[in-house]
């Protein structure tokens, strides 16, 4: 009853993304934005809880069309794009793959200090490291834990293989593997 009582309580909170998609960004106002500043700043983020992120859809695993048409439009206009990830995992980049983004900040979990943060290591005031803790694949498909990820009942039956030894043992190509990633330096 938990399980039911869990998705009756939370889906609210679990489809917000779906309740703040009012991004279109007129292409003037991006155009217009370039002419007095060479680099731009996108954010995307997502919720997070218990399977409910990790749907192989728009606005959780993918991007919304929405997302990418304002990502392609920005990073069209502006001499430098950075994309920010406010998100608890890996998301779908390949659509952007053809935009011209110079730099991907994966900024997980940042609680009340987030914004400052992602500031100081934009500006260049901290270097985190920047490495990734996880392998990012290149399609859903290629995490092995998706089938049954659509249940509160994850079947984690992957033995020994967890993340990055999955992608290396099976040979699987990965987007972003374990470890990747530059500090940001002057």
């Amino acid at each position: 009853d938990h399980c039911e009582e869990y998705k009756r309580v939370n889906r609210n909170w679990a489809e917000w993304v779906f309740r703040f998609n009012e991004i279109d960004m007129p292409y003037d106002a991006i155009a217009n934005a370039s002419k007095s500043a060479d680099i731009a700043i996108v954010s995307v983020g997502r919720c997070s809880g218990e399977a409910d992120d990790l749907k192989n859809e728009e606005g959780f695993y993918k991007l919304h069309a929405q997302e990418y048409t304002l990502i392609r439009n920005v990073a069209k206009n502006f001499k430098h794009t950075v994309l920010v990830l406010n998100t608890c995992g890996p998301l779908d980049l390949r659509a952007i793959e053809d935009c011209n983004i110079d730099s991907i900040l994966y900024a997980s979990m940042g609680g009340e200090q987030f914004g400052n943060s992602v500031v100081d290591i934009i500006s260049g005031k901290v270097s985190p490291s920047g490495r990734l803790t996880t392998t990012w694949a290149k399609k859903y498909e290629d995490y092995p834990t998706t089938k049954g990820i659509d249940t509160m009942l994850v079947p984690y039956n992957e033995g020994i293989y967890v993340g990055y030894r999955y992608f290396d043992t099976f040979n699987v190509e990965p987007m972003y593997p374990f470890g990747h990633g530059l500090s940001y330096t002057t």
